[in-house]
Formats: structure tokens, sequence, C-alpha cells
């Protein structure tokens, strides 16, 4: 998916925050953020609607599932000049990485991200629910099911509301769409512009020329 303007941020974080007291459980610690996350991705119905996305954010070696997660140093990807607490990551060689950046001096911390370059989901401790860690989630199934691009658009909304529902339960699922609604966020798929032939074009003009006709016959 090419670039494009991620129109739909403003609006999907202003529904997000208008529900704030339905965000689900909170974590106190990467371990539990990335045990929430790794449950999540194995289950079945995760891996049946999207696969690709499964097939990169776990192993599919039993042997390595058999392993305990643990924290370990950022290999993947790690700049020193950075500023995020990302040096050390939580996770299994293979699959998803969890990395924390604690409270800073405004007291939210550095934000919640997923990043690409090393499987990582960046959690905060003002982040750390389970709303903002599907959120998260739903962009790293977007990264590999419908490629870059995807930011805040309509995909990233139906993953988001597909992951809520199936882990959180319609309530809340019903609950983020309706927050959708109310602030015009755009979470299906765009209908297809209706494309006419040339002899249905001409219907149509014949039909307002007659309409226009009409109407000018009667202002006589």
């Amino acid at each position: 998916m090419s670039k494009t303007k991620d129109s739909q941020k403003g609006r999907v974080y202003a529904a997000e925050l208008a529900i704030e007291e339905h965000k689900g459980r909170t974590f106190g610690s990467i371990e539990e953020v990335y045990k929430f996350l790794h449950g999540v991705i194995e289950r079945d119905t995760f891996a049946r609607w999207f696969p690709r996305a499964y097939s990169q954010l776990t192993s599919l070696s039993d042997w390595e599932r058999t392993r305990p997660p643990k924290w370990r140093l950022n290999d993947r990807r790690y700049n020193e000049w950075a500023a995020y607490d990302h040096k050390k990551v939580f996770g299994r060689e293979i699959g998803l990485w969890v990395s924390w950046n604690h409270r800073n001096n405004n007291g939210r911390g550095g934000g919640a991200y997923w990043m690409p370059g090393d499987k990582r989901i960046q959690m905060s401790d003002y982040h750390a629910n389970e709303m903002i860690c599907l959120h998260e989630l739903a962009h790293a199934v977007c990264e590999y099911e419908f490629g870059t691009g995807v930011k805040h658009h309509w995909q990233f909304c139906m993953v988001y509301l597909k992951l809520v529902g199936n882990v959180m339960g319609v309530e809340a699922r019903n609950i983020l769409r309706q927050s959708f609604k109310d602030h015009k966020v755009k979470y299906t798929k765009p209908r297809a512009k209706r494309e006419l032939s040339e002899e249905q074009k001409e219907v149509l003009r014949a039909r307002i020329a007659v309409a226009r006709a009409a109407k000018e016959a009667k202002n006589t």
C-alpha cells in the first residue's frame, strides 16, 4: 500500500479518549503486557484471521515456543542516541518483542507505538491497558496483512474492532464502534464507485434532459 496521509489519526485518538473508562485491564509490567499480547497472538482465531501476522509475531518452531520469554538486548534495531527505553526488550528470540518507556517528568512516558523494523511494541505506564495494547497489535497485523501505509485508515480500524471484540468482548467492541461512528472514523471498506456503460450514461442524459424540459415548461 502506497504512503498516504494519516487522515484518521486524530479522530481515532479522540474516539479512544471518549471511552477511556472502557479501556479494560491495566498492566503494571512489561512481562504482563507481553503475556497478554502473546496470548492474543496464540489464539486460533488470530492465526486463522491473520496468518501472515501470526507467522511473523510468533515462532512456528515447537521447540522455540516452549522456551520462556526473557529480557534481552535489542540486537534487531537500537540507536544509542535514542531517548526511548528500548535498548532492552522482553520476549523470545523469534517473534514479537515488547519494550517499556517509564514515566518521565510529565508523568506519562513516551507513548505507545509499533516499530516494524524490530517487530517491537513500545509501551508506557500511561498506555499499558488492554485497549491500547490491542491498538498497537492492530498496527502490527496491518503491517503484514496489508503492507505499509495503512496507518489509521479503515483497514486498521476494522482489525482493531475485530481484536477488541475477540479479546475484550462484544460489548467493548460495540462501545468502540459507536465512538468511531460518533467521531466519523471509517472502519469498513469504502464502496466501489459504480462505473456506468455508455448506454447507461446515454439513458441518464436523456432523463436529465426530460427533467430540465419539464421544469422549464412549469416555470413558463
